[in-house]
This record gives C-alpha cells, sequence and structure tokens, in this order.
C-alpha cells in the first residue's frame, strides 16, 4: 500500500547494466533529492558506470558490483554490507531476482521494483510494462516513484563537467589539430549490439561528406576493442579523421562530447552522455525486433533528431541532410 508523507533519509537505487540503462535514472535520482533534499542516496552500480562517478555528485555513495559478488559467498557479503547500512527505501528499476531476494534479505523495510522475476519479495511493485515501447525509458523509471504516493516531475537529465577534464581535451584536440572555428564532429559508429550498427560504409561516405562539403573536423569515440573497426571505417574514407578509441576515460568523454557541436551516434551509451552535456544528437536507429524502440530508448531532448528506419534504408545523403540542419550556428541549413 502507498506509504503518505513518509521521509526517507537512506535511499539506495539498484541498477548494475551499461552506461545508458543506468543514465536514463538520473531524473529519478534528482526527484528524490527534490523531495528528500536532506537524504543520503547510494547507488549499486556496475563496472561500466564506475569512470562517471565523479560526474554524478548529486548521488552520495556508490557501490560497486563486480566479479566480488558473484559467487553465492559473494552475495551473502553484500547482503551484510547493504543490512549495515540500514537503508530505509530500495528502488531496484531493472526486474532482477537476484536483487530482489538481496534487498528483501538486506532488511530494507521499503522495496520497490516491478511485479515480476521474484516481485513477491517487494513491498511496493508495478506492473512492467516496459516492453509496450509507449514512452521513454526515463518515464518508465519515474513510475517507480507512484507506488509510494510521490507524483514526480520531468527534470532534464545532465552530467557535471570537471575543470580538469575540460582542461584535459583542451590540450588534446590541440595537439591533434582542431580549430575551435570548424566545425566539431563526434562519431559512435560502434554498439554493444552489433545488430545496432550501421554499415561501416556509410559512416565513410557520410564523414567524407562532411569534411569536404562543411569544413567539418570528425573525431570518432570507442572502446579499445572498438579501435580496429573504426579503423577501417578510416581506411574507406578519402579524407582525415581522428580514432580516440581506447584513449578516454568516460568523464573525459563527457568533457569532449561537452565541447563537440554534435554526435552522430547509433544507439549506444554515448549518445545518452551527450544529451546530458547538452550536446544534439543525430541517431541511427534501426527498427529491430526487439524492444530497441526510440521511443524508449532515443536521446532525451528537443534538439536530437533520430533517424529511424531498416538500417540498410537509412543512407547518407539523410545523414548529412540531418547535420545541416542541426548546426545552426555555422547557416549550413
Amino acid at each position: 500500500m502507498p506509504i503518505l508523507k513518509k521521509k526517507f533519509k537512506n535511499i539506495l537505487i539498484i541498477r548494475t547494466d551499461r552506461i545508458g540503462d543506468f543514465l536514463l535514472n538520473i531524473p529519478l535520482i534528482l526527484n528524490l533529492k527534490k523531495i528528500f533534499p536532506d537524504s543520503k542516496i547510494t547507488a549499486l552500480i556496475s563496472k561500466h558506470i564506475e569512470q562517471l562517478q565523479k560526474n554524478l555528485l548529486f548521488i552520495d555513495e556508490f557501490i560497486l558490483y563486480d566479479e566480488k559478488y558473484s559467487s553465492i559467498f559473494g552475495k551473502l557479503k553484500l547482503i551484510n554490507l547493504l543490512a549495515s547500512k540500514k537503508f530505509d527505501l530500495v528502488i531496484i528499476s531493472n526486474p532482477n531476482k537476484i536483487f530482489n531476494w538481496i534487498a528483501c534479505l538486506s532488511g530494507i523495510p521499503v522495496r520497490i521494483g516491478y511485479h515480476r522475476k521474484s516481485g513477491f519479495l517487494l513491498t511496493h511493485k508495478i506492473k512492467d510494462n516496459k516492453h509496450q515501447n509507449l514512452k521513454h525509458e526515463i518515464e518508465y523509471n519515474l513510475d517507480l516513484l507512484k507506488p509510494i504516493n510521490l507524483q514526480p516531475q520531468i527534470i532534464d537529465p545532465f552530467l557535471l563537467i570537471h575543470k580538469e577534464d575540460r582542461y584535459k581535451i583542451d590540450i588534446l584536440l590541440k595537439s591533434r589539430g582542431i580549430n575551435n572555428q570548424k566545425p566539431l564532429i563526434i562519431i559512435q559508429s560502434q554498439s554493444s549490439n552489433p545488430s545496432k550498427c550501421w554499415a561501416k560504409n556509410n559512416f565513410a561516405i557520410t564523414c567524407d561528406n562532411l569534411i569536404s562539403d562543411l569544413d567539418a573536423q570528425i573525431i570518432f569515440i570507442g572502446s579499445l576493442e572498438e579501435k580496429e573497426d573504426i579503423n577501417e571505417i578510416l581506411s574507406l574514407m578519402k579524407n582525415k579523421a581522428i580514432n580516440l578509441a581506447g584513449l578516454l576515460k568516460l568523464n573525459e568523454l563527457a568533457a569532449l562530447l561537452k565541447k563537440a557541436d554534435l554526435l552522430i551516434s547509433n544507439d549506444s551509451g554515448p549518445m545518452h552522455i551527450a544529451t546530458f552535456v547538452q550536446t544534439p544528437v543525430i541517431a541511427i536507429f534501426g527498427k529491430y525486433k526487439n524492444a530497441a524502440s526510440p521511443i524508449r530508448w532515443g536521446p532525451w531532448g528537443k534538439d536530437n533528431k533520430i533517424i529511424h528506419d531498416d538500417l540498410e534504408l537509412i543512407t547518407p545523403k539523410q545523414i548529412i541532410e540531418t547535420t545541416r540542419k542541426s548546426l545552426k550556428k555555422y547557416n549550413y541549413a
């Protein structure tokens, strides 16, 4: 049953999957901070988020869910740790049987989540309708406050950029010959799911045209494991672009995206980082058979553009023309 006028002072948020999955909980966390300004908020996170801790200063403490908690004994250790912290509220924002059990056995009195995967262990639960893709993941996450009679507001998410990261990126860009008077476009050509990736040749054609026609400066980003795939795209290009794959921590990537005029990206974590530092995004979404709909997972914000079609039908021309319109300050439209 709903809890009325209760002041929660020690709150735990559990979301241990990938970058975007966690970041789309930021408006939920900001609502909790607004409603309970004196509360301490702790987040149980995966290694994918670890490098962004310094950009999330509205979260008071982080617990890294890593290999040490993978065994049965490790999970008992985590249960004891959470019990010792005496949380009075936990929100599990992705249905997860293990975390429902851990939250229950930790003795957290108010446990909110979805009514599936051992949902009977929760004190407050909602039906999981996210697969219907009727609204954005941010809005689905905010629904988790309603079982305790809180009426959340849409608060635009943000990431803090630190001075030392901004300075490091300025030095890096200067060393790579980046001119502040020309448009800087970041390219995220990879994705955690290869089926979400637009063709390499399409990225090559697009970037060549952006350099030739718009005098754009192109930087590819990605993980170290994605470096060779990006090098393959560069080998297909006539013009030169920069490959920074594997060279940046996530906090530094956030600073780079803040500096950029635009990000062109497949469905990816950096897509969400860009929107949270107020950099416009052109997001390329295929028509997937799974739940990866841009309605639910697209970039958040009014200045972003989504190109949504079968991936093989999306053309470089579409991305180039959308880029022209997005670079408003350069009067290309």
